[in-house]
Order: C-alpha cells, then structure tokens, then sequence
C-alpha cells in the first residue's frame, strides 16, 4: 500500500490536487533537476547517495526516468547504513509496483543487512543511549524491514513495537530532547512520516500521526511565515570551515530542515532554495506522504490575524538530563526568543571538542518573516565551543525585552547592507544601535540595542511602529531608559519605553519588582498551546478550532481534532 492509496483510505485529500499538489509539483521539480549534480563536496557516502536517492524518488513519482531509476537501485552497493536503509525503504514501499525486481532485490539486501545488523542495538531504548532521532530510526527501520521482508528475530519486533509508542509517547511528555537544531528535528520526523504512511499496523499508524502532529504543532507554533526563530542554530560560522559550507549558504531561515515541509504544508512562504552541501532526507518524503495537517495547525501556522501578540514558554530536557527553559514573544512581525538564564548547550554538555561543537550555540534570536533578516548571538568561538569559554551565560528575556551576553550577530550584514535604516552612537560606556525595519504584514519594526562591549553583554528591545509616534520617538526613550550592566552581564537591569522595570541579578530576575521565573515552565504554556511537564497531553488551539494529543496511555491513545484535513 502506497501512501496515496493509504491518502485515499484515511479520507484526506488527494496528494495532488489543489494549491497543495503545486507546491508539490515545485519541490519535485527541484529535487529531479539534474543541475542538483555534481555533489560539490564529497562528504561521505551518505551525503553521494542522498543527492541520488532524492534524485530517482523524485523522477519516479513523476512518471520519469523509470528505467534509469531501476537501474540506479539495482547498482547499489550493499552496505550496512541507517540513512540509506530509511531513504530505500521509502522508495520500496512507495514505487514497489513499477520496482523492477533487480533494484527491488537489492534495495531488499541493503535495508536487511542494516535491519539484521540492528541485534546489537538497543530497541527498547527511547531516550539517553544514542541521538533521539536514531532511536525512532532504529524502531522504524526494523519495523517496517519485519513487515516487507522478515528479519532474522522477529520476536524482537514486539520490543520495538512498545518502544516506538513510548519513545514518541515520552515526546509528548516532555518535547523533543534534539529542539535546538533545524535538521535533528526533520531526522526525526522522516521514520514518523514512513511509519504513518507504511505501516499495516494501525496503532503504530496513529502514535505515527500523534507524534508527526506534535513535531509539526511546534513548528507552527514558533514560525512566522514559515520562519522559525527563537534558539534555534541559523548558522554555521563559516571562518575555518573553508568550502564545506561557503557564505552563500546556511546563514538564514531557509537552512531549517523543516522549512520544505511548512512550504509544502503551509504555503504561508518562498518556495525553498535546494541547499547544495546538505542532505534532503525529508523532502522526497514529504512530496509522497498522505499525511496532512489538521485545521488547527494550518490556522497556527497562518492565521496572523488570530494569532496576534502572543508569549509562549516551554521546557525541554535533553539526552543528557539538562533541563532548559525557552521564552519566546512572537508578533506578526517578527519573533524574539530566548533560552532563559544560564544555558550551556547540547554538544558542551557531551564533555566533546570537535569541529562543530559550536554549531548548536544559539541561545537567543531576533527574527523576521524574511528568512534573511535574522539577529542573534556571537561568542568567543576560539576553541570552537562558545560556552567551554564562557559558562555563565545570562540570558533573560521578558515579552519584548532581551537581556544578553556576547556581542550580536548581524547575519547577512542586514543592519550595515540596507536591512533597514541603521544608525550607531556612543554613550559613555554603552553604545546604542537603531534599526528600523519595514515588514510586509505589520508596518515597521524598531529594534534599540544598549550594548555594554566591556562587560560583554547588553540589552535589546523591540517595538513595534504602531506603539510609537515615530521612530525618533522610540530612540529618545531608548536614550533615556536607565540601564545597567555590570559584573560581565551578570547584574542587568532597565526600565523599558513601556515601563517594566525589568531586572537580572546572578540568575534571579524580577519585573517590576515581583519575582520573574526563569525555570520549571511547562511544556507548552501560552494562549495556543498548553501542556503541563511530565503530563503526556498537548493541546493546540486557534480561530476555535483545537487539537488535543493524548499519550498517557500507550493502549488507547486519543487524538481529537475540532476539523482535519488541509489542501
């Protein structure tokens, strides 16, 4: 069974009809134009084979270059890989009918000699062993090799069986423990989409779906036509890293692995741009998943007028036991979000120095809609860790006010480049920049940061043009606001032009003189989302419309949705 045919089962829309079937039809077009080769980098095998595989997947589901597909798969080498054995099986079970049997042979090979291989690993686990995304890999891959071919221990099937709907089961607990990366997530939403699609068990099939709509709900949640902001990596600083990532690329919104499937999904956005040094695991998928979203998360996504001003916060804990607390204000303009207080991050806390220990190091962001105009933090990344030499992060944010350590980062040179009018003035100890930036949904944005260099840390507002007469309004209150810095950051305090006497004193904080937590938030707590720690219930809400996700009990989860089915 395909995952149209599955489409055409469940009731929703067909993949190829409507605004939805174009956008399709515009990311197969990228996929299987033959301008994606040469690999500029030979990175690895997996890197060689993604580019082929998303090549071939695309051309069969349109019709195209069948018999040189078929001859592609039939060629392969037999080896045991994670990443080829989930791109293979997505293919087997989509394009199994017009499969000739020697690509389908050795397609079968392939995924068997990495699903047999799989006796040494750890089925049960759901979290702490290995990366999140290669547990539900493992849990997915075996599964649906057991259903297509058998394996060598089929008894072992039962275990992944529980622990695919516990692993996702936990997610829905306590978030993804991968949150800050933009491809870790879309590692794990690829075997959720394959499982939903694929598989003949129809439990399997809707904690598949739970844990696709929890993924996806966040997105939504946290993105602005289609642009994620808050902590997440945006960038990967390119000084040492010579041609594996050149400065044309992997600097904006558009290098979140998600962002084809909110063009896809939403439609609220550009259409992507085909990232050249990068695997395109998940967007072959999505071009031929049945999955759609329901109504709620199409209206969270794109919906600017009912969603507003709003403030979310969240808790997530990584594989490591850290525990982190995500503050975000989001508007139709832009997104400010932060972790809170002192946060080292994923790979600091592997005790690891490598080449790309810094990789995950954004701690807060200032985002637009435009997935170019992208402001955040910069650190000393001499010894490539940026938190390895400057552990006491102190970070604190409330609504539209950031307190900050290190120096920002202008990405794409948008404050010096034309992002706006830009302007720099000194002030004694502090130096203040001004930034006005015109966006298409809700007029102008100003954006005044008081930047205390020595101490290494400072203080960021944003407003919005309709809360201020002019700009030249909002930058003489930012003159006259009382500020402080001192102590390398680690005592903050400032009087915003609205009049919040905010306040940060070695991690504790107050807001007009109440205390301000910085810790134990939920798992969602905000207007559209709501989802208390440990609770194992999510619930999304928008334009009365709601979806409700409930995995406290892995034999009789419940997903309840006000409408579903989006095209």
């Amino acid at each position: 069974m395909t995952a149209l045919t599955v489409a055409v089962a469940l009731g929703t829309p067909d993949a190829v009809s409507g605004e939805l079937g174009q956008r399709r039809q515009v990311l197969l077009e990228m996929l299987s134009d033959p301008g994606i080769f040469p690999v500029r980098h030979d990175h690895g095998t997996s890197k060689i084979r993604s580019r082929e595989w998303q090549f071939y997947h695309a051309s069969l589901a349109q019709g195209i270059r069948v018999e040189e597909a078929n001859e592609f798969f039939a060629s392969l080498p037999v080896q045991r890989d994670e990443w080829l054995s989930l791109m293979l099986l997505n293919t087997f079970c989509e394009f199994e009918h017009v499969l000739a049997p020697p690509a389908k042979c050795r397609m079968r090979e392939i995924i068997l000699s990495y699903a047999n291989g799989l006796a040494q690993n750890d089925l049960s686990a759901i979290t702490a062993v290995s990366n999140e995304n290669h547990l539900i890999n493992w849990k997915a891959v075996y599964l649906l090799a057991q259903q297509k071919f058998g394996v060598q221990d089929p008894s072992r099937c039962d275990e992944a069986n529980e622990s695919f709907k516990r692993w996702i089961q936990y997610r829905i607990q306590r978030g993804l423990e991968e949150f800050n990366s933009p491809h870790y997530v879309a590692r794990s939403l690829h075997p959720l989409l394959l499982v939903f699609d694929y598989s003949d068990d129809a439990s399997l099939r809707q904690w598949a779906q739970i844990g696709i709509d929890s993924i996806l709900g966040n997105y939504a949640l946290l993105t602005l036509n289609n642009v994620r902001g808050g902590p997440y990596f945006r960038t990967i600083f390119t000084d040492k890293f010579g041609d594996i990532a050149p400065l044309d690329e992997n600097r904006n919104g558009f290098d979140d692995h998600l962002y084809e499937v909110g063009y896809m999904l939403f439609g609220n956005c550009a259409p992507p741009r085909y990232r050249k040094n990068d695997y395109h695991y998940l967007v072959p998928c999505i071009v031929t998943t049945s999955y759609r979203l329901p109504t709620t998360l199409f209206e969270l996504a794109t919906n600017k007028l009912a969603r507003g001003r709003y403030e979310v916060k969240a808790r997530r804990r990584d594989r490591f036991g850290q525990f982190y607390n995500q503050y975000y204000a989001i508007t139709p303009a832009y997104s400010l979000g932060s972790l809170q207080n002192r946060v080292p991050l994923d790979n600091y806390h592997s005790g690891e120095s490598t080449p790309i220990d810094h990789w995950n190091n954004q701690v807060w962001e200032l985002t637009f809609a435009d997935p170019l105009k992208i402001l955040g933090p910069k650190r000393n990344l001499l010894s490539l860790s940026a938190e390895r030499q400057n552990p006491s992060t102190a970070n604190m944010q409330f609504k539209n006010v950031l307190f900050y350590k290190g120096k920002f980062l202008d990405y794409n040179g948008n404050l010096s480049d034309g992002g706006g009018s830009y302007s720099t003035e000194d002030a004694g100890e502090k130096t203040l920049h001004f930034w006005s930036v015109s966006t298409a949904d809700a007029g102008k944005v100003y954006v005044g940061i008081i930047d205390y260099a020595r101490q290494g840390g400072g203080i960021l507002e944003v407003g919005m043009e309709a809360d201020y007469p002019s700009f030249a309004t909002f930058q003489e209150q930012l003159r006259r606001a009382k500020s402080q810095c001192i102590d390398t950051g680690l005592v903050t305090r400032y009087v915003s032009t609205h009049g919040d006497a905010i306040a940060y004193d070695h991690g504790q904080a107050t807001v007009n003189g109440e205390p301000f937590a910085l810790a134990q938030y939920a798992t969602y707590e905000g207007p559209w989302a709501k989802s208390g720690w440990d609770e194992g219930v999510m619930e999304f809400s928008i334009n009365n419309s709601t979806l409700r996700l409930d995995a406290r009990d892995l034999d009789h989860p419940r997903r309840a949705v006000s409408a579903c089915g989006q095209d």
